[in-house]
């Protein structure tokens, strides 16, 4: 249906869901982009060009999540005269990025189903090719598809989730492309299934004026997708409003250049047809469920009750960076050996100066002394705590706090507490692959039927099947050691050895290679008696000739 919203509408929409998890964006992405302003502006809920870090705030002593949010690390005030000395470690986007590895370092393999592979060229010619197989690796690998759905994994680790919409640029690109959009601009509306069925984004036109002054005009561009009679339609339109309200809709023309060029190819109502026949948006979760809104179908963030280990960490991280300013070598000199730069200027002292002179002494009893002064760094006490804090991060997050070759100390860990740190990682991973892998599945066959529609492939398209690789490929050592040791123990069959070599081989090849190892290892063909000298056999009962006599002469 077309957009429109009642005059006066807040925005974002101030449902339950919508602003339970927009206060939860908000949070995760000043942790995520590691600005100190955006930490402190949450935090101390001040806007970012208030004067950084005030005396005191009536918000400290607030009860509730006011109150407990301005106490974080990065809502505390300084103390009057003391320079800002918060220090940022990016433990939070050095997360995503591990999760981003841990699914996408090796993407998977996007497999069109085709039973006979058998397929008639233009000349008439048989050959053995899916098309829509060799279409989909064309567009996936031209179209930076790999790239992309790598950044939503990134964003979904931070936010929870993330959409990707397909989109067919036709003169711009030759295959259809992908967006990644962040959840906090997207409003979704779920089927009782939990499955996406419309979601509007909406984006600030003109974000400088939003972002210098609350009072003045703000332009949004509200794009929704949805189902119409089955096939996919998106709806455009451009509001004038306030910073904390929609406003009223205005012509696509007073927009930005987005705008215009979408006011010459929207209908009436604003509506583009895309004509698919599933929507051309697919939201990625990250994890299931959420622990903070019950029942909701938005993905959980890795973040999710670690904010404050990650203030903790910066406080730590700050300590520290705080004991190297003070470890800072310094002189207390008498004023006798300062030189004076004139009046009002101040005075200096010279490290390098050997001689001094007309220096007076109040008294014998009060010799002149240059003293040094210079505090010890306490680097392993903050190492250990840092360590610590690591750890819980990582285990929070359902990590190994070494899954990614970090050192976690020296101390050595038997084989089972290796497996279970291993299993942990795996077990987090594969978590992660259920989730995003019905999206993933669709995105792709929204891929071959907006390339059909728009780019004249001529396939048809159908369901895609994923196929995704090990985490960690086995040690070729290891294997052959295991079933050397079986062979010995006369424990494994011949197929049972060839399966645990190659596990991702079908039936079809495991079988090939099963009669090549027997062939092989064929016993050769049994010789005949050699005192026969090839003649027959006598049978049993028959009369044996007697042997020569050698002794006697021919």
């Amino acid at each position: 249906m077309p957009i429109d919203y009642r005059p006066g509408q807040p925005w974002p929409p101030q449902d339950y869901e919508n602003t339970k998890s927009l206060r939860l964006y908000n949070e995760y992405a000043a942790w995520y982009s590691g600005d100190v302003e955006a930490l402190w502006s949450f935090y101390s809920n001040q806007p970012a060009s208030a004067v950084p870090y005030p005396v005191y705030r009536p918000s400290q002593f607030q009860p509730g999540l006011i109150g407990f949010l301005a106490r974080f690390f990065w809502g505390r005030p300084l103390t009057p005269g003391q320079s800002t000395t918060h220090s940022h470690a990016p433990v939070a986007a050095d997360l995503s990025a591990l999760s981003r590895s841990l699914l996408w370092a090796e993407p998977p393999q996007f497999t069109v189903p085709d039973q006979d592979r058998r397929h008639i060229a233009s000349d008439g010619a048989v050959i053995n090719e899916n098309p829509a197989q060799k279409r989909l690796n064309e567009i996936l690998v031209d179209g930076g598809w790999y790239a992309t759905l790598s950044e939503a994994a990134e964003i979904a680790s931070a936010y929870g989730g993330a959409y990707v919409r397909t989109q067919a640029n036709v003169g711009f690109t030759d295959q259809p492309t992908g967006k990644v959009i962040t959840p906090d601009h997207a409003v979704p509306m779920w089927g009782p299934d939990d499955d996406l069925w419309a979601v509007t984004f909406w984006r600030h036109v003109n974000p400088s004026a939003y972002s210098s002054s609350t009072s003045g005009p703000v332009l949004r561009h509200l794009e929704r997708h949805e189902m119409i009679n089955g096939v996919c339609v998106v709806y455009h339109a451009l509001y004038v409003g306030s910073a904390d309200k929609l406003g009223k809709p205005t012509t696509l023309q007073d927009g930005d250049a987005e705008c215009q060029r979408l006011a010459g190819m929207v209908g009436p109502n604003g509506e583009i047809v895309v004509g698919t026949s599933r929507l051309d948006v697919s939201y990625l979760p990250n994890i299931r469920p959420h622990r903070i809104i019950k029942g909701t179908p938005l993905g959980r963030s890795d973040y999710q009750g670690l904010t404050i280990k990650f203030d903790e960490f910066d406080e730590t991280w700050s300590a520290l960076m705080r004991d190297v300013r003070n470890g800072k070598g310094r002189l207390v000199v008498p004023g006798a050996y300062l030189r004076s730069l004139g009046p009002g200027k101040g005075a200096t002292f010279d490290p390098e100066q050997e001689i001094f002179t007309g220096v007076s002494v109040d008294g014998p009893d009060k010799p002149l002394q240059i003293q040094l002064t210079q505090f010890a760094i306490r680097v392993v006490e903050h190492v250990g705590v840092l360590d610590a804090l690591w750890k819980t991060i990582t285990r929070g997050a359902g990590l190994a706090a070494d899954a990614f070759g970090e050192e976690s100390g020296d101390v050595a860990m038997t084989a089972t507490q290796a497996n279970a740190k291993k299993n942990r990682t795996a077990g987090t991973r594969g978590d992660k692959i259920l989730y995003a892998s019905p999206g993933l599945r669709r995105t792709a066959f929204v891929i071959l039927e907006l390339d059909a529609l728009y780019y004249g492939s001529g396939i048809t398209a159908s369901p895609v099947q994923l196929e995704w690789p090990d985490a960690v490929a086995p040690d070729p050592l290891k294997i052959a050691q295991t079933l050397q040791l079986l062979e010995a123990a006369k424990a494994i069959s011949t197929r049972s050895k060839v399966l645990m070599l190659h596990p991702d081989w079908p039936d079809e090849d495991v079988d090939e290679e099963v009669a090549l190892i027997e062939d092989e290892n064929a016993p050769p063909p049994a010789l005949e008696d050699p005192g026969t000298f090839g003649q027959p056999v006598p049978a049993p009962g028959d009369p044996v000739a007697p042997a020569p006599d050698k002794t006697s002469a021919d």
